[in-house]
């Protein structure tokens, strides 16, 4: 089974960033997958001198997973939730933060994909449209969603949250924004609409040769369902 290689970065909480300035400070993390079973639990070590966002270390196959981290310091205990996806063979980072106190996590939906850095100047964006919004018609004004994207060399990884925006509009649509030559503005439709679930429902949606092409003759400002790539939907 190929592994991906994570590169953890955390920002501390000020109650273990202040005490990692003097000691070590033990940060536990837990990954599990959708059947509860346990990927990952370990205990790293943040030590002084490290900084506020140190950086660890480990491997993991292809999946979707949660990750739980957990830091106490001086009586203060901080931790966070976060559910990520690993693609095969691809090595990623993950940014994370720890926060003070304990709450309930919010289930994402994600989005992830191939985006090579040499198709950097379509500057691909993730974008949501309201449910009204159909193929082959204006996009208007995109939803002011709740989207988090972390870029590696080689691909993207969103993770969409519900907010107030979002349940307006719901099932709301995602596409794809790529920029032309010219500055304007191409809109490709993502498989499946914005969905939450307990775990996180997936789509893959690989920023290709073919889409380039595909787009490079079409209307700008309208939303392009096309049907000759290859997309993949996943979820519960």
């Amino acid at each position: 089974m190929d592994l991906s290689h994570i590169a953890l970065h955390v920002s501390l909480c000020s109650a273990v960033a202040k005490a990692s300035v003097a000691r070590t400070v033990p940060l536990r993390v837990t990954v599990t997958d959708r059947l509860d079973r346990t990927q990952l639990d370990q205990t790293f070590q943040i030590e002084p001198g490290m900084g506020k966002t140190p950086r660890f270390e480990f491997d993991l196959p292809f999946g979707t997973y949660r990750m739980a981290l957990s830091a106490k310091a001086n009586g203060s205990q901080c931790g966070d939730v976060d559910y990520f996806t690993v693609l095969s063979g691809r090595d990623r980072s993950l940014d994370v933060s720890l926060d003070p106190g304990t709450s309930k996590p919010v289930v994402p939906m994600l989005v992830m994909g191939e985006s090579p850095f040499s198709f950097a100047y379509v500057h691909p964006t993730l974008m949501v449209f309201g449910h009204s919004t159909k193929c082959n018609g204006p996009v208007g004004n995109p939803v002011g969603a709740d989207i988090r994207v972390q870029s590696d060399s080689d691909g993207y990884y969103a993770s969409i949250f519900p907010n107030q925006a979002l349940a307006q509009v719901m099932p709301a649509v995602m596409a794809m924004q790529l920029q032309d030559s010219q500055g304007g503005y191409h809109y490709v439709r993502l498989p499946t609409d914005v969905t939450f679930t307990r775990w996180p429902s997936m789509t893959h949606f690989n920023v290709s040769e073919d889409v380039i092409d595909y787009v490079a003759d079409k209307p700008e400002d309208t939303l392009l369902c096309p049907r000759m790539y290859k997309t993949t939907v996943t979820g519960t």
